[in-house]
């Protein structure tokens, strides 16, 4: 990503400001964002652990890699940590990371009790604080690339929406829709969905719930549509609502839809409230964005 350095630099920068020496980052999203790293994806959740490492003084960024695949030409080699099953190990790989470097003050974007122990005796005179709000205020501003990035990932979610919409016809099954989308997500040159994509039938209509990654960029929508047997133009709204992008702080939105409110048969279906959230189209006509 071009802006990878510009991320850099205003990290070095909000620390500087905030007095920390080194971050410590176990979340993907901050981990990319500062160092432009494109590193497996894998599913699921696990306990934090140090994948990135920060020096303010230096501007170094250590990466937990087995590869340089993926990994920017600015982080050599010699800057790569391997995964090991010793924690010991990836503690002593983080003070390696600051050797010659005084830390008087580590920000970290998570914490389990085992790193507690390990971060502290790594370094005993430091203190420890919020890395997450630090890259989160960071984050929140937008550069050019950075909005260009959200846009190619927004039509990527889109368009892959749309695929769906147009093969939703009779008989066909939430499952196979699913497989649509991710071909066509796939078809588009991205490989990660943001989360297991969620697409049910209520009566003659439809909802989803889906989203991808393109380039450390998320862009999740959640959409209803009718169903019905009058062919793909009865069945595809004729406005694009409202897809939600981020990068795990901030966000963007781009539609030009209003919402109203939504017709009396579609509110008796909510708990809790009168009313749901629907999204008008350009004539007017209230089009059901999604159930609440």
């Amino acid at each position: 990503m071009a802006s990878n350095a510009d991320h850099l630099a205003r990290t070095r920068a909000a620390m500087a400001d905030a007095d920390i020496d080194v971050l410590v980052l176990g979340r993907e999203a901050n981990a990319r964002y500062v160092s432009g790293a494109n590193r497996l994806w894998l599913a699921g959740t696990r306990p934090f652990a140090p994948g990135c490492v920060v020096v303010r003084e230096t501007g170094a960024v250590h990466l937990l890699s087995v590869t340089d695949d993926g990994v920017p030409p600015s982080i050599p080699a010699d800057r790569l940590y391997p995964i090991t099953w010793n924690p010991m190990n990836l503690i002593g790989a983080v003070a390696a990371a600051t050797a010659g470097v005084p830390v008087r003050r580590v920000g970290v974007d998570g914490m389990s009790p085992l790193f507690a122990q390990l971060l502290r005796s790594a370094f005993p005179d430091a203190v420890f604080t919020d890395g997450e709000a630090l890259l989160r205020m960071v984050r929140r501003v937008k550069t050019a690339d950075d909005l260009a990035g959200i846009r190619a990932a927004v039509d990527v979610a889109e368009e892959a929406y749309d695929a769906v919409v147009e093969a939703a016809t009779p008989g066909r099954t939430p499952v196979s829709l699913h497989g649509i989308f991710e071909e066509r997500m796939a078809q588009l040159g991205v490989t990660t969905p943001a989360f297991q994509p969620l697409i049910e039938r209520h009566g003659d209509d439809w909802s989803i719930r889906a989203g991808v990654i393109r380039d450390g960029w998320e862009a999740s929508l959640a959409r209803t549509w009718p169903g019905g047997d009058d062919g793909p133009e009865s069945r595809s709204p004729p406005s694009r609502s409202t897809g939600s992008t981020s990068t795990g702080s901030g966000s963007a939105t781009r539609s030009s839809a209003v919402t109203t409110p939504c017709d009396p048969t579609w509110s008796s279906s909510c708990s809790g409230s009168s009313t749901a959230r629907c999204t008008a189209t350009p004539s007017g006509s209230p089009r059901p964005a999604r159930r609440c």
